[in-house]
Protein backbone atom coordinates (compact mmCIF):
# COMPACT_ATOMS: atom_id res chain seq x y z
CA UNK A 1 0.00 0.00 0.00
CA UNK A 2 1.24 3.14 -0.49
CA UNK A 3 1.74 5.78 1.79
CA UNK A 4 0.09 9.45 1.54
CA UNK A 5 2.55 12.46 0.83
CA UNK A 6 0.47 13.85 3.35
CA UNK A 7 1.82 11.73 6.07
CA UNK A 8 3.71 12.32 9.17
CA UNK A 9 7.20 10.54 7.39
CA UNK A 10 6.63 12.16 3.89
CA UNK A 11 9.05 14.21 2.70
CA UNK A 12 6.66 17.14 1.36
CA UNK A 13 6.81 18.80 5.58
CA UNK A 14 10.11 19.09 4.98
CA UNK A 15 10.15 20.09 1.38
CA UNK A 16 7.37 23.02 1.95
CA UNK A 17 9.48 24.14 5.15
CA UNK A 18 13.14 24.55 3.23
CA UNK A 19 10.60 26.54 0.39
CA UNK A 20 9.12 28.78 3.03
CA UNK A 21 12.99 29.30 4.64
CA UNK A 22 14.12 30.30 1.24
CA UNK A 23 11.15 32.02 0.32
CA UNK A 24 11.66 34.23 3.23
CA UNK A 25 14.90 34.87 2.52
CA UNK A 26 13.70 36.42 -1.11
CA UNK A 27 11.02 38.66 0.58
CA UNK A 28 12.90 40.05 3.45
CA UNK A 29 16.40 40.64 1.90
CA UNK A 30 17.16 39.81 -1.81
CA UNK A 31 20.90 40.76 -2.62
CA UNK A 32 21.16 43.11 -5.42
CA UNK A 33 22.90 42.71 -8.71
CA UNK A 34 26.71 43.75 -7.83
CA UNK A 35 30.32 42.99 -8.02
CA UNK A 36 30.37 39.33 -8.85
CA UNK A 37 26.88 39.01 -9.62
CA UNK A 38 26.83 42.00 -11.96
CA UNK A 39 29.03 40.35 -14.34
CA UNK A 40 27.05 36.95 -14.02
CA UNK A 41 24.07 39.49 -15.43
CA UNK A 42 25.78 41.25 -17.69
CA UNK A 43 26.91 38.23 -19.68
CA UNK A 44 23.68 36.77 -19.97
CA UNK A 45 22.35 39.81 -21.35
CA UNK A 46 24.95 39.62 -23.55
CA UNK A 47 23.98 36.09 -24.42
CA UNK A 48 20.83 37.36 -25.61
CA UNK A 49 22.77 39.40 -28.14
CA UNK A 50 24.21 36.57 -29.40
CA UNK A 51 27.63 37.20 -27.37
CA UNK A 52 29.24 35.77 -24.15
CA UNK A 53 30.50 39.38 -23.15
CA UNK A 54 31.77 41.64 -20.24
CA UNK A 55 31.82 45.01 -21.29
CA UNK A 56 31.16 44.22 -25.29
CA UNK A 57 34.51 42.18 -24.90
CA UNK A 58 34.19 38.20 -25.08
CA UNK A 59 35.06 36.94 -22.04
CA UNK A 60 36.21 33.72 -20.19
CA UNK A 61 36.53 35.11 -16.78
CA UNK A 62 32.90 32.99 -15.63
CA UNK A 63 31.75 29.97 -15.91
CA UNK A 64 28.83 29.52 -19.15
CA UNK A 65 26.38 27.19 -16.72
CA UNK A 66 24.88 30.04 -14.89
CA UNK A 67 24.89 32.96 -17.04
CA UNK A 68 23.26 30.59 -19.97
CA UNK A 69 20.63 29.75 -17.55
CA UNK A 70 19.95 33.61 -16.57
CA UNK A 71 19.84 34.23 -20.29
CA UNK A 72 17.34 31.80 -20.61
CA UNK A 73 15.34 32.74 -17.43
CA UNK A 74 15.24 36.26 -19.05
CA UNK A 75 14.21 34.85 -22.36
CA UNK A 76 10.85 32.96 -21.06
CA UNK A 77 10.07 36.48 -19.86
CA UNK A 78 11.25 36.71 -15.99
CA UNK A 79 12.85 39.57 -13.97
CA UNK A 80 15.52 39.25 -11.60
CA UNK A 81 13.32 38.49 -8.82
CA UNK A 82 11.54 35.86 -11.14
CA UNK A 83 14.95 34.23 -11.34
CA UNK A 84 15.61 34.45 -7.12
CA UNK A 85 12.06 32.10 -7.22
CA UNK A 86 13.03 29.70 -9.57
CA UNK A 87 16.32 29.35 -7.48
CA UNK A 88 14.00 28.32 -4.46
CA UNK A 89 12.91 25.64 -6.78
CA UNK A 90 16.10 24.87 -7.58
CA UNK A 91 17.53 24.62 -3.82
CA UNK A 92 14.66 22.33 -2.60
CA UNK A 93 14.81 20.10 -5.95
CA UNK A 94 18.30 19.67 -4.47
CA UNK A 95 17.50 18.74 -1.56
CA UNK A 96 14.59 15.94 -3.01
CA UNK A 97 16.83 14.80 -5.01
CA UNK A 98 19.39 13.94 -2.37
CA UNK A 99 17.23 12.76 -0.23
CA UNK A 100 15.54 10.15 -2.43
CA UNK A 101 18.85 8.82 -3.51
CA UNK A 102 19.95 8.31 -0.18
CA UNK A 103 16.67 6.47 0.50
CA UNK A 104 17.67 4.42 -2.43
CA UNK A 105 20.77 3.11 0.30
CA UNK A 106 19.77 3.37 3.43
CA UNK A 107 15.86 4.15 3.86
CA UNK A 108 16.93 5.92 7.74
CA UNK A 109 19.05 8.21 6.37
CA UNK A 110 15.97 9.78 4.35
CA UNK A 111 14.23 11.73 6.11
CA UNK A 112 16.99 13.41 8.78
CA UNK A 113 18.34 14.40 5.77
CA UNK A 114 15.40 16.10 3.92
CA UNK A 115 14.55 17.70 7.58
CA UNK A 116 19.01 18.92 8.64
CA UNK A 117 18.66 20.25 4.72
CA UNK A 118 15.21 22.30 5.93
CA UNK A 119 16.45 24.25 8.34
CA UNK A 120 20.23 24.85 7.04
CA UNK A 121 19.87 28.41 6.79
CA UNK A 122 23.17 29.18 4.95
CA UNK A 123 21.80 26.80 2.06
CA UNK A 124 18.41 28.46 1.82
CA UNK A 125 19.65 31.69 2.04
CA UNK A 126 21.44 31.77 -1.83
CA UNK A 127 18.05 31.21 -2.78
CA UNK A 128 18.26 35.47 -2.42
CA UNK A 129 21.45 35.82 -3.92
CA UNK A 130 22.20 36.27 -7.41
CA UNK A 131 24.82 33.65 -7.56
CA UNK A 132 25.64 30.21 -9.05
CA UNK A 133 25.08 28.26 -5.99
CA UNK A 134 21.16 27.45 -6.15
CA UNK A 135 21.88 26.21 -9.67
CA UNK A 136 25.13 24.42 -8.69
CA UNK A 137 23.46 22.38 -5.74
CA UNK A 138 20.85 21.33 -7.67
CA UNK A 139 23.27 19.90 -10.62
CA UNK A 140 25.33 18.58 -7.55
CA UNK A 141 22.33 16.74 -6.06
CA UNK A 142 21.59 15.21 -10.15
CA UNK A 143 24.64 14.27 -10.01
CA UNK A 144 24.33 12.53 -6.93
CA UNK A 145 20.98 10.80 -7.56
CA UNK A 146 22.06 9.92 -10.96
CA UNK A 147 25.34 8.11 -9.57
CA UNK A 148 23.32 6.40 -6.62
CA UNK A 149 20.75 4.76 -9.48
CA UNK A 150 23.51 3.63 -12.09
CA UNK A 151 25.72 1.72 -8.95
CA UNK A 152 22.42 0.52 -7.83
CA UNK A 153 21.79 -1.27 -11.88
CA UNK A 154 25.20 -2.30 -11.86
CA UNK A 155 24.86 -4.16 -8.74
CA UNK A 156 21.31 -5.45 -9.33
CA UNK A 157 21.34 -9.22 -8.07
CA UNK A 158 19.49 -12.01 -10.38
CA UNK A 159 16.76 -13.43 -9.44
CA UNK A 160 16.78 -16.80 -8.18
CA UNK A 161 15.72 -19.99 -10.05
CA UNK A 162 16.23 -17.92 -13.48
CA UNK A 163 17.07 -20.12 -16.43
CA UNK A 164 20.69 -19.44 -17.94
CA UNK A 165 18.83 -18.15 -21.27
CA UNK A 166 16.82 -15.45 -18.56
CA UNK A 167 19.72 -14.47 -16.71
CA UNK A 168 21.75 -13.58 -20.44
CA UNK A 169 19.00 -11.66 -21.33
CA UNK A 170 18.55 -9.65 -18.08
CA UNK A 171 22.09 -8.75 -18.11
CA UNK A 172 22.27 -7.86 -21.70
CA UNK A 173 19.54 -5.31 -20.57
CA UNK A 174 20.79 -4.62 -17.18
CA UNK A 175 24.35 -3.67 -19.31
CA UNK A 176 22.67 -1.28 -21.46
CA UNK A 177 21.07 0.43 -18.76
CA UNK A 178 23.89 0.39 -16.93
CA UNK A 179 25.73 2.13 -19.55
CA UNK A 180 22.71 4.66 -20.06
CA UNK A 181 23.17 5.70 -16.54
CA UNK A 182 26.04 5.95 -16.12
CA UNK A 183 26.30 8.53 -19.33
CA UNK A 184 23.88 10.56 -17.94
CA UNK A 185 25.62 10.63 -14.99
CA UNK A 186 28.97 11.56 -16.68
CA UNK A 187 27.09 14.42 -18.84
CA UNK A 188 25.60 15.13 -15.07
CA UNK A 189 29.13 15.94 -14.41
CA UNK A 190 30.48 18.06 -17.24
CA UNK A 191 26.85 20.42 -17.12
CA UNK A 192 27.80 21.03 -13.66
CA UNK A 193 31.99 21.70 -14.36
CA UNK A 194 30.40 24.28 -16.99
CA UNK A 195 28.77 25.93 -13.87
CA UNK A 196 31.40 25.84 -10.98
CA UNK A 197 34.53 24.65 -12.34
CA UNK A 198 35.71 23.59 -9.34
CA UNK A 199 33.58 20.51 -10.29
CA UNK A 200 35.62 19.48 -13.54
CA UNK A 201 37.55 16.65 -12.24
CA UNK A 202 34.78 14.88 -10.13
CA UNK A 203 34.12 12.66 -13.01
CA UNK A 204 37.25 11.74 -13.33
CA UNK A 205 37.66 11.77 -10.20
CA UNK A 206 35.15 8.94 -9.68
CA UNK A 207 35.38 6.99 -12.78
CA UNK A 208 39.09 6.16 -11.07
CA UNK A 209 37.66 5.39 -7.51
CA UNK A 210 34.88 3.11 -9.73
CA UNK A 211 37.97 1.46 -11.37
CA UNK A 212 40.13 1.02 -8.27
CA UNK A 213 37.49 -0.19 -5.14
CA UNK A 214 34.67 -2.02 -8.13
CA UNK A 215 36.66 -5.15 -6.95
CA UNK A 216 33.32 -7.02 -7.56
CA UNK A 217 33.38 -6.33 -11.08
CA UNK A 218 35.38 -7.45 -13.86
CA UNK A 219 38.31 -4.82 -14.39
CA UNK A 220 36.79 -5.22 -18.20
CA UNK A 221 33.18 -3.95 -17.15
CA UNK A 222 34.99 -1.51 -14.24
CA UNK A 223 36.87 0.44 -17.14
CA UNK A 224 34.29 0.55 -19.64
CA UNK A 225 32.23 2.02 -16.77
CA UNK A 226 34.97 4.86 -16.25
CA UNK A 227 35.61 5.37 -19.16
CA UNK A 228 32.20 5.95 -19.83
CA UNK A 229 31.75 8.81 -17.46
CA UNK A 230 35.08 10.48 -18.45
CA UNK A 231 34.69 10.21 -21.77
CA UNK A 232 30.51 11.72 -21.68
CA UNK A 233 32.32 14.26 -19.47
CA UNK A 234 34.58 15.67 -21.41
CA UNK A 235 32.27 15.82 -24.60
CA UNK A 236 30.10 18.04 -22.37
CA UNK A 237 33.44 20.29 -21.52
CA UNK A 238 34.89 20.19 -24.76
CA UNK A 239 33.31 22.57 -26.97
CA UNK A 240 33.66 25.08 -24.49
CA UNK A 241 37.36 24.47 -23.82
CA UNK A 242 37.77 24.81 -27.68
CA UNK A 243 36.33 28.10 -27.50
CA UNK A 244 38.58 29.27 -25.03
CA UNK A 245 41.37 27.84 -27.01
CA UNK A 246 40.45 29.47 -30.40
CA UNK A 247 39.19 33.35 -28.77
CA UNK A 248 42.00 33.02 -25.80
CA UNK A 249 44.99 30.85 -26.60
CA UNK A 250 43.78 28.85 -23.18
CA UNK A 251 42.27 25.38 -22.95
CA UNK A 252 40.66 25.50 -19.86
CA UNK A 253 36.60 26.30 -18.81
CA UNK A 254 37.69 29.47 -16.90
CA UNK A 255 40.54 31.80 -16.06
CA UNK A 256 40.28 31.94 -11.94
CA UNK A 257 42.39 29.47 -11.04
CA UNK A 258 45.73 31.24 -11.06
CA UNK A 259 43.68 33.96 -8.94
CA UNK A 260 42.94 31.96 -6.38
CA UNK A 261 46.20 29.66 -6.23
CA UNK A 262 48.02 33.49 -5.97
CA UNK A 263 45.59 34.08 -2.60
CA UNK A 264 46.68 31.27 -0.81
CA UNK A 265 50.63 31.95 -1.86
CA UNK A 266 50.01 35.41 -0.06
CA UNK A 267 48.84 33.56 2.64
CA UNK A 268 51.65 32.06 3.25
CA UNK A 269 53.94 34.66 2.83
CA UNK A 270 52.72 36.10 5.70
CA UNK A 271 54.58 35.49 9.22
CA UNK A 272 54.19 32.70 11.25
CA UNK A 273 52.37 35.19 14.03
CA UNK A 274 49.86 36.27 11.38
CA UNK A 275 49.40 32.14 11.01
CA UNK A 276 48.88 31.34 14.48
CA UNK A 277 46.60 34.97 14.82
CA UNK A 278 44.65 32.94 11.73
CA UNK A 279 44.18 29.95 13.67
CA UNK A 280 42.69 31.52 16.82
CA UNK A 281 40.19 33.22 14.62
CA UNK A 282 39.04 30.12 12.40
CA UNK A 283 39.01 28.31 15.93
CA UNK A 284 37.74 30.26 18.65
CA UNK A 285 36.50 33.33 17.02
CA UNK A 286 38.38 36.80 15.47
CA UNK A 287 36.94 38.15 18.94
CA UNK A 288 39.11 36.15 20.61
CA UNK A 289 42.29 36.67 19.34
CA UNK A 290 41.07 40.47 19.32
CA UNK A 291 40.96 40.00 22.67
CA UNK A 292 43.58 37.86 23.71
CA UNK A 293 46.39 40.05 21.35
CA UNK A 294 45.33 43.18 20.51
CA UNK A 295 48.28 44.33 18.43
CA UNK A 296 47.74 40.47 16.54
CA UNK A 297 46.10 40.76 12.56
CA UNK A 298 44.71 37.64 11.27
CA UNK A 299 44.09 37.15 7.80
CA UNK A 300 40.08 36.26 8.48
CA UNK A 301 38.31 36.78 4.79
CA UNK A 302 39.45 39.55 2.53
CA UNK A 303 42.78 41.36 3.54
CA UNK A 304 45.18 40.36 1.25
CA UNK A 305 43.08 40.39 -1.67
CA UNK A 306 43.37 43.97 -2.76
CA UNK A 307 47.49 42.69 -3.24
CA UNK A 308 45.90 39.98 -5.61
CA UNK A 309 44.18 42.25 -7.81
CA UNK A 310 46.59 45.30 -7.85
CA UNK A 311 49.13 42.03 -9.03
CA UNK A 312 46.58 41.22 -11.97
CA UNK A 313 46.12 44.53 -12.35
CA UNK A 314 50.06 45.02 -13.59
CA UNK A 315 50.17 41.75 -15.35
CA UNK A 316 47.59 43.58 -17.12
CA UNK A 317 49.53 46.63 -17.80
CA UNK A 318 51.99 44.69 -19.24
CA UNK A 319 50.13 43.84 -22.17
CA UNK A 320 48.49 40.35 -20.86
CA UNK A 321 45.14 39.63 -21.89
CA UNK A 322 42.91 37.88 -18.72
CA UNK A 323 43.78 34.78 -19.47
CA UNK A 324 47.52 35.17 -19.93
CA UNK A 325 47.42 37.39 -16.68
CA UNK A 326 45.76 34.28 -14.93
CA UNK A 327 48.55 31.37 -16.29
CA UNK A 328 51.54 34.27 -14.99
CA UNK A 329 49.28 34.37 -11.60
CA UNK A 330 49.54 30.64 -11.28
CA UNK A 331 53.16 30.75 -12.23
CA UNK A 332 54.19 33.14 -9.69
CA UNK A 333 51.84 31.78 -6.89
CA UNK A 334 53.75 28.10 -7.86
CA UNK A 335 57.30 30.26 -7.77
CA UNK A 336 56.57 31.94 -4.51
CA UNK A 337 55.03 28.26 -2.92
CA UNK A 338 57.94 26.72 -3.39
CA UNK A 339 60.99 29.68 -3.29
CA UNK A 340 62.09 27.67 -0.19
CA UNK A 341 61.30 24.78 2.65
CA UNK A 342 59.88 27.11 5.09
CA UNK A 343 57.11 28.76 2.44
CA UNK A 344 56.13 25.51 1.56
CA UNK A 345 55.54 24.34 4.96
CA UNK A 346 53.60 27.18 6.09
CA UNK A 347 51.40 26.64 2.83
CA UNK A 348 50.71 23.27 4.05
CA UNK A 349 50.17 24.91 7.34
CA UNK A 350 47.39 26.95 6.14
CA UNK A 351 45.50 23.98 4.67
CA UNK A 352 43.55 23.10 7.99
CA UNK A 353 42.08 26.74 8.49
CA UNK A 354 40.91 26.63 4.90
CA UNK A 355 39.40 23.38 5.17
CA UNK A 356 37.86 24.58 8.33
CA UNK A 357 36.12 27.82 6.80
CA UNK A 358 35.06 26.40 4.04
CA UNK A 359 32.72 24.01 6.30
CA UNK A 360 32.40 26.47 8.95
CA UNK A 361 28.88 27.19 10.39
CA UNK A 362 27.28 30.51 9.05
CA UNK A 363 26.07 33.21 11.22
CA UNK A 364 22.44 33.19 11.96
CA UNK A 365 22.35 37.09 11.90
CA UNK A 366 24.18 37.11 8.41
CA UNK A 367 24.13 33.69 6.67
CA UNK A 368 26.57 34.31 3.82
CA UNK A 369 29.49 35.11 6.34
CA UNK A 370 31.24 32.80 9.07
CA UNK A 371 30.50 33.41 12.83
CA UNK A 372 33.89 33.70 13.29
CA UNK A 373 33.75 37.51 12.88
CA UNK A 374 30.55 37.61 15.86
CA UNK A 375 30.82 40.28 17.93
CA UNK A 376 34.48 41.60 16.69
CA UNK A 377 33.54 45.35 16.67
CA UNK A 378 32.36 45.09 20.37
CA UNK A 379 35.87 43.20 20.90
CA UNK A 380 37.92 45.90 19.35
CA UNK A 381 36.36 48.63 21.24
CA UNK A 382 36.59 46.99 24.73
CA UNK A 383 35.85 44.51 26.83
CA UNK A 384 32.85 42.14 26.41
CA UNK A 385 29.87 41.75 28.52
CA UNK A 386 29.32 37.99 30.33
CA UNK A 387 26.13 37.53 28.18
CA UNK A 388 28.16 38.41 24.92
CA UNK A 389 30.95 36.18 26.18
CA UNK A 390 28.58 33.82 26.51
CA UNK A 391 27.22 33.51 23.02
CA UNK A 392 30.51 33.44 21.88
CA UNK A 393 31.35 30.40 23.23
CA UNK A 394 27.94 28.86 22.78
CA UNK A 395 28.16 29.99 18.75
CA UNK A 396 31.74 28.54 18.45
CA UNK A 397 30.95 25.47 20.19
CA UNK A 398 28.54 24.83 17.96
CA UNK A 399 30.71 25.43 14.80
CA UNK A 400 33.30 22.48 16.30
CA UNK A 401 29.94 19.99 16.70
CA UNK A 402 29.02 21.40 12.91
CA UNK A 403 32.51 21.10 11.09
CA UNK A 404 33.23 18.29 13.35
CA UNK A 405 30.32 16.10 12.88
CA UNK A 406 30.75 16.45 9.19
CA UNK A 407 34.45 15.57 8.94
CA UNK A 408 33.30 12.47 11.35
CA UNK A 409 30.25 11.43 9.31
CA UNK A 410 32.52 11.43 6.39
CA UNK A 411 34.99 8.36 8.15
CA UNK A 412 31.75 6.70 9.53
CA UNK A 413 30.08 7.14 5.61
CA UNK A 414 33.32 5.15 4.36
CA UNK A 415 33.40 3.01 7.16
CA UNK A 416 29.81 2.26 6.90
CA UNK A 417 28.87 1.90 3.63
CA UNK A 418 32.30 1.95 1.51
CA UNK A 419 34.51 3.93 -0.73
CA UNK A 420 31.96 4.26 -3.35
CA UNK A 421 29.03 5.92 -0.61
CA UNK A 422 27.58 8.97 -2.89
CA UNK A 423 27.39 11.39 -0.49
CA UNK A 424 31.01 10.49 0.82
CA UNK A 425 32.69 11.09 -2.98
CA UNK A 426 31.10 14.61 -3.38
CA UNK A 427 31.69 15.91 -0.19
CA UNK A 428 35.31 14.39 0.09
CA UNK A 429 35.76 15.70 -3.78
CA UNK A 430 34.82 19.73 -2.86
CA UNK A 431 37.09 19.03 0.27
CA UNK A 432 40.15 17.62 -1.55
CA UNK A 433 39.43 20.28 -4.67
CA UNK A 434 39.53 23.26 -2.07
CA UNK A 435 42.84 22.44 -0.10
CA UNK A 436 45.05 23.86 -2.58
CA UNK A 437 43.41 27.47 -3.19
CA UNK A 438 41.91 30.48 -1.20
CA UNK A 439 38.30 29.63 -0.13
CA UNK A 440 35.15 31.17 0.92
CA UNK A 441 32.38 29.36 2.86
CA UNK A 442 30.33 29.63 0.22
CA UNK A 443 32.29 27.39 -2.58
CA UNK A 444 30.67 24.44 -0.25
CA UNK A 445 27.57 25.46 -0.31
CA UNK A 446 26.34 23.41 -3.44
CA UNK A 447 27.36 19.92 -1.45
CA UNK A 448 25.07 21.00 1.94
CA UNK A 449 22.38 18.21 1.59
CA UNK A 450 25.16 15.53 0.60
CA UNK A 451 27.14 17.01 4.16
CA UNK A 452 23.61 16.39 6.07
CA UNK A 453 23.88 12.82 5.07
CA UNK A 454 27.39 12.12 6.85
CA UNK A 455 25.66 14.30 10.19
CA UNK A 456 22.87 12.06 9.92
CA UNK A 457 25.54 9.19 10.33
CA UNK A 458 26.82 10.60 13.48
CA UNK A 459 23.52 11.55 14.62
CA UNK A 460 22.24 7.67 14.33
CA UNK A 461 25.34 6.27 15.80
CA UNK A 462 25.44 8.10 18.30
CA UNK A 463 21.78 7.11 19.01
CA UNK A 464 22.91 3.21 17.98
CA UNK A 465 25.40 3.39 21.19
CA UNK A 466 22.97 4.59 23.22
CA UNK A 467 20.47 1.39 21.90
CA UNK A 468 17.78 4.14 19.93
CA UNK A 469 18.29 3.26 16.72
CA UNK A 470 17.15 1.14 14.47
CA UNK A 471 19.45 -1.09 12.46
CA UNK A 472 21.19 -0.33 9.39
CA UNK A 473 18.79 -1.08 6.25
CA UNK A 474 20.93 -0.91 2.73
CA UNK A 475 18.98 -1.13 -0.02
CA UNK A 476 22.01 -0.41 -2.00
CA UNK A 477 25.24 -0.98 -0.64
CA UNK A 478 27.91 0.73 -2.92
CA UNK A 479 30.79 -0.84 -1.06
CA UNK A 480 29.94 -4.33 -2.86
CA UNK A 481 30.14 -2.40 -6.83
Amino acid sequence: MKRSIFARTSLLWPLLVAGLVASWFVVTAPEPIAKDSAQYDAIAHSILRGQYALDGVPTMLREPGYPLFRAAMYAIGLTPTGILWVQVALLVGAIWLAASAVRRIDRHLCLPTAWLSAVAYGYLVYGSSHYSEAVAAFLVSLVGYLGVRACEIATAPHDEGSTVQEICSDSASARRAERWWFMLFGFACGVLALTRVAYEFLGLFIAVIMIVFARSLYWRRRIIIGLTIVVSSAAVMLPWAIRNEYQFGSFALTQRAGVTLYARALKAEASWKTLGASYVSALFGQATIARLDPTAHPIVRMEHWTEVWNTYARLQQSGLDDSHADAQMTHLAVQSITSNPVQFIRYCVWTPIEVWRLLALPSPLSPTFRIEAMFIERATAGPLSIPVIGLLILAHLMEWLWVGGTLLGLVFAIRRYGVLFMPGLLLGYTILIHMPVDVIERYAVPVTPWRMVCLVIVLISLRRVFGHAPPPHAKVVPAEV
